[in-house]
Parts: structure tokens; C-alpha cells; sequence
């Protein structure tokens, strides 16, 4: 947020549009909107008793500015080859065009910045207001390239804006509202705390109530698995953000879960068969696979 005291909201605007035009020069910046700006308008400001005297009505003037600045078609110009329309000028271009207008009454021609008054102003009263501890502020918002970096879009930007800070008169301020950036980091190492801890949880429980092989098969298949994961992210375009961080921590859960439950369901089956069953059965399995075996 852009505020200072003692500027017009024009003056502040030029603030404004100077520091845009160098956020846009920094790496990964896609576009930079002004926020809060308002609008200016040409106000056309009469005397209903001046009007009077000069035999004038409002709608003569209505009507003779909406005459000058009519949009119609200047016809066009057909070749052999295709059509060209024609465009002519003559449009209003600012505060002096418009008070040059002439307003026709009785026979009698009179120029609108004489019997009115034509000036620029903002919009009155204003639909969209934004102030920063009390003070009229402008914003500015930055948006992110496609597939670039948040994080190394931040640290360009707080540069950028340290020099732009320092090269700024006394008497205007700069507020971050909002941070992208470090809230994208904080998510991400908020991951990663929660990963490790995740894994070190599941390995002291897996090797104490499951033994030694069954918690290496459970700790090997979580990196495994978000390795692969990760892999399928990058090939397919996906970026890591607090949907896709979410989204892995509940899959990890699930991961271990079954993991865990796999082992167990496999523990049980071999378990369920006596010593002598599980011999004949091995022993089965093994003449099963030797050549000129009898069925």
C-alpha cells in the first residue's frame, strides 16, 4: 500500500505508476495492478439562471454535446480485393475540446466553456476506496508468471522494493499487506517438519512392535513413494502449493497405513498354516516347479 500525507490522489497515482513500471522490469513478474485508483471524469457545470438569460436549456447543451461526440460510421471504400472502412476524427480529447462545443440557440452560437463551466475531477462520489491507516492509499498488486518460482519471486521483489524505498521523499510510506511468498515457504517447511516427524514416528513404532524387516519395508516405502510422486508432479506441470501439500500429507497417512496392514494381513497367513502344513506346502510349491513333474 502507497500512502503519504499532504499529496493529491493524482500526485500519488504518479508515485504510483512509477514504481509499476519498475516492478514490471523485475524477473518472473507477470503484471502489476494498480489498486484503488480512482477514475476521472470531465464534469460540465452550468448556471440554470445563466441559461435562462441566454435563452438556453440544459437538454440544448445535452444535445449539442452528444452530437459532437456521436459515433457513426464514415462509410467505406471497396477495392478489388477486399472492403476498407473508413474511420474519421474528430473525437473529444480532453477538458478544451469539450469546451469548445458549440451550442446553437435562436440563431445564435454559443461556445460551451463560455455559458458553463468544463473541468476534470474524480469520480463523485467514489465507488471504490482504499485507505491506509486513515489516509488515502493506492495499491499495488503483483501477479506471478507461469510456472516460475514464488519464493525466488519474492526475494526479486523485496530488492527491488528496498530500492525503491530508499529513493522515495519523505512524507510517503509503503505497507506489505500480504506476503505470497512467505506463506508459500512457511507451508512448505511446514511439510517438511511434518514429513520428518511422521517418518521418524512411524519407524520407532514399526521397528518396536513389528521388528527390524518389517519396519524397513515400512520406512523404504514412503520416500519411495514421494519420490515417484514428485517425479509425476514435475513431468505433468503440477507445482507444489498448500492444495498439493495437503493432498501428500493425507496420501503419506494412507501410505503407512496400508503399508502396515499389508504386513499384518501377510504375518497372518503365514501364521494360520501349522509347522507341518507349512512344510508340505513348501514342499509342493518346490516339486511344482521342477521340469517332468507328475500332477
Amino acid at each position: 500500500m502507497l500512502s503519504a500525507d499532504g499529496l493529491s490522489l493524482a500526485e500519488l497515482k504518479t508515485r504510483a505508476e512509477d514504481i509499476r513500471q519498475r516492478l514490471l522490469r523485475v524477473p518472473d513478474v507477470n503484471k502489476v495492478d494498480i489498486i484503488g485508483e480512482r477514475p476521472q471524469k470531465i464534469f460540465i457545470e452550468f448556471s440554470h439562471a445563466k441559461l435562462a438569460t441566454l435563452g438556453l436549456t440544459p437538454q440544448q447543451i445535452f444535445d449539442s454535446v452528444a452530437k459532437q461526440n456521436a459515433v457513426v460510421s464514415g462509410g467505406s471504400v471497396d477495392t478489388s480485393a477486399d472492403r476498407i472502412n473508413m474511420r474519421v476524427t474528430g473525437a473529444f480529447s480532453g477538458v478544451a475540446a469539450i469546451a469548445a462545443v458549440p451550442v446553437h440557440s435562436d440563431g445564435q452560437v454559443f461556445r460551451l466553456g463560455d455559458i458553463a463551466t468544463v473541468k476534470r475531477g474524480y469520480e463523485d462520489p467514489p465507488s471504490f476506496i482504499v485507505r491506509q491507516d486513515g489516509k488515502p492509499a493506492l495499491g499495488l498488486g503483483v501477479s506471478m508468471q507461469d510456472g516460475a518460482n514464488i519464493i525466488t519471486l519474492g526475494k526479486n521483489l523485496k530488492d527491488a522494493m528496498k530500492a525503491v524505498t530508499s529513493e522515495l521523499p519523505v512524507g510517503i510510506e509503503i505497507t506489505q499487506i500480504a506476503d505470497q511468498p512467505h506463506i508459500v515457504n512457511e507451508s512448505v517447511s511446514e511439510f517438511v517438519e511434518t514429513f520428518a516427524e511422521a517418518l521418524v514416528i512411524v519407524l520407532v513404532v514399526s521397528f518396536l512392535s513389528l521388528g527390524w524387516r518389517t519396519g524397513i519395508v515400512v520406512a523404504l516405502s514412503v520416500p519411495l513413494v514421494l519420490a515417484i510422486v514428485l517425479l509425476v508432479m514435475y513431468a505433468t506441470g503440477l507445482d507444489l502449493h498448500r492444495i498439493t501439500l495437503g493432498a501428500l500429507i493425507i496420501a503419506l497417512g494412507l501410505l503407512v497405513d496400508d503399508a502396515i496392514i499389508a504386513i499384518l494381513d501377510r504375518r497372518g497367513a503365514v501364521h494360520a498354516l501349522s509347522r507341518p502344513q507349512a512344510i508340505a506346502q513348501s514342499c509342493q510349491a518346490r516339486r511344482a516347479r521342477e521340469p517332468g513333474h507328475d500332477l
